[in-house]
């Protein structure tokens, strides 16, 4: 029924045409996929574009919100904090600080590396790229599924003033204050500046008597400061720092049960504005620096760059993972989630000169990552039975408490090519590939409970907040960071356990494509596409609990996508169809695999490798200006995915659970996040007035039915607990511009205007009934606002 619903509201948006009578052409959308300047109809990629203007009209200014108006692209926000992205359901569901996305995300073509900064907020972008598809060739790793690039404003020499300001206002009490500006120091040196401080109160509220907590609120503040200097005609330096801090409040998750004698949990009859949490202000900090340097110019028959990049994270999340006052064999389960992270990087490229017949390029990227990456787990069960101290806990049964403290080690070396050819006039091919070296060094070590070794499987205390090192910690308010498990392992003359890890992998990827201009407006193409994910470490407090599972790591991941797609424009180009079909087909499919049957004892997650997988699908965007100056854009995507080969890998796992384990996943399996249908919609309508003009824009996104885990043997009753139903989120805006030049706007927005509820992902409760009792991290829910904007040249 919501589909139905959802293909009447016809779709999507246009750039609004500011200072003039509206068009009677489809606008030419120019995009940087191949690393040089295209129209978007003249790329053999399957990608989606949104200007500055659509992410301003919708309010578009977070990672989530990418997903309800990019097709094939899902963005959740996960169970442990961090943004998840998935492009034709690829992607990776997991909460494990040392996992690597199976997306690229960039910023000005630098590659974020640390997963928290996944999420921050979208501010003063030019334009978003999504490609879909292998981007190995000159993405790099870890893009089987794709690339998303944000593209911010380049400093201006021509000697105009451009810059903005905006003011927005809404529910609990939002407040965003965006400042941007060019700043020209001489006629071959400008800036760009831009500042954002962003404020909102908290949407969840505690249930627990006493706890005035004010759960997810917003708190970022950030700084972009971006300097080109013109060196000569041919040769220019752009550099680049950003600065970004979020002290915020947690988004502790709503615990769920089936009520009224039901045995599927009904999303109608829980209120997701509530929890049941006793944390008291459980801190969500981040504190990030990124820098780039890139000097480049052109030759008489070739151009080249070098980008040098930096960046620096420091992040702690504290979490409830209880039960919430629900049944359960556990008293409290608290997280803790820690980075302090350095990545370096610097690539050299060479391109040719623009030629009609052929291009080429030709790169070198060499990187490092190192830093620290804590998980620690505090468990305490509501049985007595303590055995190794007198301390009277909270909950009073034997403390199960995890940490895992990963030192982190990685370099990689890559080398890459891709050379375009006209073999006639209307005949192109590409071909690309990239050679990457891993070295994969971090040292793992066990900071608390190990349950494989007798000598010490409880080491006095929980992770030292009682008996060792921290004696006066508070387990509602204080965080166990870097310096409560150095007190801890100082105490216990050092860490549980310890594993050196050294891995090297190498591994290519690359394509071939062909395409062919039936006419001057329509394109069609093939291509088959090698992509590939590097190898990576377990950080989570569970592994860590057993030594024989410290040095566990996953294999790299393999794809070979197979695409068959077409770029069209019709009707005077007023209208564009631009569409692809695809198969997927995964080796070594890295996962996150939770076993938790109930008993904390028996608790085991980790990241693992599921021998095989594929998806098949489609994708159909459409953009349509009709007459009275009314746009259309609309797209649709459909995807089928299974698990072909759920045989695992299970000889690291504790042989009394690797039965259990083996049966969370089996060959038929639908793979996470990876829902058969989802559309975006927009309607868009102008007015033209002598000075001024009105824009409304109606937009509607539909998410079909997908599961948050994968399925396994398990019931159907588990099985629904476990997953999404489809559901659909309406959004409106009204803008007026006026003014001289209508350089003032004013624009009355609404997002999820229905307040429809959903989990944006969900997980089980340790110590709960495993069948019905779930945890919730809510989806984005209604909100309504008013936004200023003064715009200056």
């Amino acid at each position: 029924m919501l589909l139905r619903k959802s293909v009447l509201i016809a779709q999507l948006s246009v750039v609004p045409v500011l200072f003039a009578e509206p068009s009677d052409t489809l606008e030419v959308i120019e995009v940087t996929a191949q690393k040089r300047i295209e129209s978007i109809q003249q790329v053999p990629i399957s990608l989606s574009v949104l200007s500055n203007a659509q992410l301003n009209n919708l309010q578009i200014d977070n990672a989530e919100q990418l997903g309800q108006h990019i097709t094939n692209l899902n963005v959740t926000h996960s169970i442990g904090g961090q943004h998840n992205y998935f492009i034709r359901g690829i992607g990776m569901d997991d909460f494990n600080l040392s996992s690597v996305s199976a997306i690229g995300l960039y910023i000005d073509d630098v590659a974020l590396q640390n997963p928290m900064l996944s999420g921050f907020t979208l501010h003063d972008i030019n334009r978003v790229e999504v490609l879909r598809g292998p981007q190995n060739t000159l993405y790099g790793k870890n893009t089987t599924g794709g690339a998303v690039k944000l593209m911010t404003p380049s400093p201006r020499l021509n000697g105009y003033h451009n810059g903005f300001v905006k003011f927005t206002v809404g529910q609990d009490n939002l407040l965003k204050l965006d400042l941007a500006t060019d700043i020209q120091f001489s006629s071959d040196t400008a800036a760009r500046m831009s500042v954002f401080q962003h404020l909102r109160d908290g949407t969840v509220t505690s249930r627990v008597e006493g706890n005035n907590t004010k759960f997810n609120d917003m708190d970022r503040l950030g700084l972009r400061f971006k300097l080109l200097h013109q060196i000569n005609a041919n040769w220019q330096l752009l550099s680049g720092i950003n600065l970004g801090q979020q002290r915020q409040v947690t988004a502790v998750k709503t615990p769920m049960a089936p009520i009224d004698g039901e045995s599927i949990i009904n999303l109608d009859k829980i209120d997701l504005s509530y929890n049941g949490s006793a944390l008291r202000s459980p801190k969500d900090n981040i504190d990030f620096t990124t820098a780039f340097i890139k000097f480049q110019g052109a030759l008489n028959w070739f151009k080249f760059s070098s980008i040098t990049a930096f960046e620096q994270v420091k992040s702690e999340r504290m979490d409830d993972w209880g039960a919430q006052g629900l049944a359960s064999s556990i008293f409290q389960t608290i997280t803790y989630n820690t980075t302090d992270t350095q990545h370096y990087s610097q690539e050299f490229q060479l391109q040719s000169a623009n030629t009609f017949s052929y291009n080429w390029l030709a790169g070198v990227l060499v990187d490092h990552s190192s830093g620290d990456l804590l998980q620690a787990a505090y468990i305490d069960p509501g049985s007595q039975g303590r055995p190794d101290d007198a301390v009277d806990d909270t909950g009073g049964g034997p403390l199960f408490d995890r940490a895992a403290w990963l030192e982190n080690d990685v370099s990689s070396f890559s080398v890459y090519g891709q050379y375009d050819q006209h073999l006639a006039d209307k005949f192109n091919y590409s071909i690309g590939l990239r050679w990457t070296r891993q070295q994969l060094s971090p040292d793992v070590h066990s900071a608390g409970m190990m349950m494989d070794l007798p000598e010490q499987p409880f080491p006095l205390g929980s992770l030292g907040w009682y008996s060792l090192g921290n004696p006066n910690f508070q387990v509602l308010t204080d965080y166990a960071g870097k310096t409560v498990l150095q007190n801890f392992v100082r105490e216990n003359d050092g860490f549980a356990a310890t594993a050196r890890v050294n891995e090297t992998f190498n591994q290519w990827g690359g394509h071939f494509k062909l395409s062919y201009q039936l006419s001057t407006n329509k394109l069609v193409y093939a291509s088959a596409s090698r992509g590939f994910k590097m190898g990576a470490v377990n950080s989570n407090p569970t592994t860590a609990a057993f030594q024989s599972t410290l040095n566990r790591i996953v294999q790299p991941e393999e794809l070979i996508t197979y695409e068959l797609g077409w770029k069209s424009q019709f009707l005077a180009d007023q209208l564009r169809i631009n569409g692809a079909v695809f198969k997927n087909v995964w080796q070594d499919y890295q996962f996150f695999q939770v076993y938790n049957p109930g008993n904390p004892a028996q608790l085991f997650a980790s990241l693992i490798n599921l021998p095989q997988a594929q998806a098949k699908g489609a994708e159909v965007e459409i953009d349509w200006l009709l007459p009275r100056a009314i746009a259309v854009r609309f797209g649709i995507a459909w995807l089928d995915t299974q698990v072909t080969d759920g045989h695992l890998d299970a000889g690291a796992i504790p042989p009394d659970q690797q039965e259990a384990f083996q049966n969370q996943v089996v060959t038929g399996n639908q793979l996470t996040n990876a829902p058969k249908w989802t559309l975006n919609s927009t309607l868009s309508k102008e007015f033209f007035f002598t000075n001024s003009e009105l824009n409304l824009k109606l937009h509607y996104h539909y998410k079909g039915k997908h599961h948050h885990t994968l399925a396994g043997q398990h019931t159907d009753v588990w099985q629904s607990n476990f997953s999404q139903n489809a559901f659909g989120l309406l959004n409106f805006s009204v803008k007026y511009y006026f003014g001289q030049a209508r350089r003032y706007s004013v624009n009355i927005w609404g997002r999820n205007i229905l307040d429809e509820p959903y989990c944006s992902e969900r997980a089980a409760v340790p110590g709960t009934a495993t069948e019905t009792v779930r945890l919730c991290a809510q989806g984005a829910d209604k909100s309504i606002g008013v936004t200023a904007v003064y715009e200056f040249d």
